[in-house]
């Protein structure tokens, strides 16, 4: 299948946009392709299962936008989350779109950034929402920079808890 995420792009000046990389400086630590391995399920009731990933992130400077395409695949599942997230002046807010296959869901990702890592909301349409509501994504770069952490959970109050944990490698 085949999902393509169409964005708006306009130039921002270089000035501006190396303002956001230096209030946000994982951006173009995290650009380049990971590999990783780690666990996941489809609810906070199934029990985890071994996933293996890879994660191709791409931060254009010149537009301000960090471009994610993840893979993941388990015994059970396969699955693929692509889209761009722009940094908003003055460089620690995020915003932007993220779409999930199978099942073409489309999310509103906002969130912030610092130091070494991001924190994104995702919020789905009434008509793509399920019983676990909006999805909480959280990435962070080890201190060497040799290690990207990823992690994807329900914050519902009632049926919440961990759906992706994974460690990355170059």
């Amino acid at each position: 299948m085949l999902l393509i995420c169409a964005c708006l792009v306009l130039p921002m000046p270089i000035d501006q946009a190396q303002a956001q990389t230096t209030a946000c400086p994982v951006l173009g630590d995290i650009s380049g392709t990971w590999r990783g391995r780690g666990e996941a399920r489809r609810k906070p009731v199934d029990d985890f299962e071994a996933i293996r990933c890879r994660l191709a992130i791409a931060w254009k400077p010149a537009s301000s936008q960090l471009v994610i395409n993840l893979q993941c695949k388990s015994a059970d599942t396969d699955f693929v989350i692509r889209g761009s997230i722009s940094v908003l002046p003055p460089g620690k807010r995020l915003s932007g779109v993220l779409v999930s296959t199978p099942g073409r869901r489309r999310a509103n990702a906002t969130g912030t950034c610092t130091g070494r890592e991001m924190t994104l909301v995702l919020q789905f349409p009434k008509d793509q929402r399920d019983e676990l509501g909006d999805r909480h994504m959280h990435i962070a770069l080890s201190p060497a920079r040799k290690i990207l952490s990823g992690r994807i959970w329900s914050a519902k109050k009632s049926g919440g808890g961990d759906l992706l944990t994974v460690k990355f490698q170059r």
